[in-house]
């Protein structure tokens, strides 16, 4: 049963929304009591010197309006969404760091926590 709540959960999570919510394990997630995180990909804040999860972007699209990064991270590739044009070229490192008011955050049994 645990095996078909999680896929429920993030296949509704990740689904909602384009693109679609980054998903986070590890030391971000444990330092916000949970198992897993739910990301936004507007919900991150970016720096060239410091954050919670560095990463190097693989890809910069920029579409006038909004730029989307596709930054290779120990959590996995994740999107991000920047108003703008983004000043980060592919290649460049960067640190990305949750918004903690816009983070969903997971239990052990992939329920969601308030």
């Amino acid at each position: 049963m645990t095996d078909i709540k999680l896929t429920k959960l993030t296949f509704v999570a990740s689904f909602i929304g384009s693109p679609k919510m980054n998903f986070v394990t590890g030391a971000p997630a444990a330092k916000r009591g949970a198992k897993s995180i739910g990301v936004r990909p507007e919900h991150f804040t970016v720096s060239a010197a410091s954050g919670e999860i560095a990463g190097t972007v693989e890809y910069a699209e920029i579409l006038g309006s909004d730029s989307f990064l596709y930054v290779a991270t120990p959590a996995g590739l994740l999107t991000v969404r920047e108003q703008g044009t983004t000043k980060f070229a592919n290649g460049s490192a960067i640190h990305l760091t949750p918004i903690p008011k816009h983070t969903h955050r997971f239990g052990d049994d992939n329920t969601r926590l308030t």
